[in-house]
């Protein structure tokens, strides 16, 4: 399966980005998160959309 077809649910999608699912669930309230699947009640990422989002919060220096 090609790792964009991949789909973490909230608990994976925490530890493959080192970030709490609390706020993974609190980002998709505001916005703040990468693009996610909500089939019923469960919420997926796919793993290339975490990639991209992961490096577009990638920084250079503390004036970005």
């Amino acid at each position: 399966m090609s790792d964009h077809y991949k789909l973490f649910d909230t608990s994976e999608a925490a530890k493959y980005t080192n970030m709490s699912a609390s706020f993974l669930a609190k980002a998709r309230v505001t916005g703040e998160t990468c693009p996610y699947i909500k089939i019923g009640r469960r919420v997926l990422y796919r793993k290339s959309a975490l990639d991209a989002w992961l490096d577009q919060l990638t920084r250079y220096n503390t004036s970005e």
